[in-house]
């Protein structure tokens, strides 16, 4: 998997340094593995969760305390890195702007 937006990963690094090895062993799994579906995301993240069919997946990094939100072009093989941060900053505004939509 190739992964995209490494920015939000370096800078939320530099901002929460605390987080830096989770986040490092987490971008080592990801750019080791092709994934086809959101299952195959399952069997090395299995608390990872999938809006939008799969397609938006997040990730717990830390327990509950890092969590990154990413997009996934399954066909490509391109993860892209949309946000890292706490539950209420990462998820909770996703999941609220989803629902607004009724998707």
């Amino acid at each position: 998997m190739k992964v995209i937006n490494k920015f939000v990963l370096d800078k939320h690094i530099r901002e929460q340094p605390e987080t830096r090895n989770s986040l490092l062993a987490w971008l080592q799994t990801v750019e080791r593995y092709e994934w086809n579906k959101f299952p195959d995301v399952l069997n090395h993240f299995p608390k990872a969760m999938a809006l939008k069919s799969g397609r938006e997946v997040n990730f717990e990094i830390q327990k509950d305390s890092c969590y990154l939100l990413s997009v996934i072009h399954y066909p490509n093989q391109v993860l892209s890195i949309l946000s890292i941060g706490s539950l209420e900053n990462v998820l909770v505004p996703r999941l609220a702007k989803h629902f607004r939509k009724g998707n």
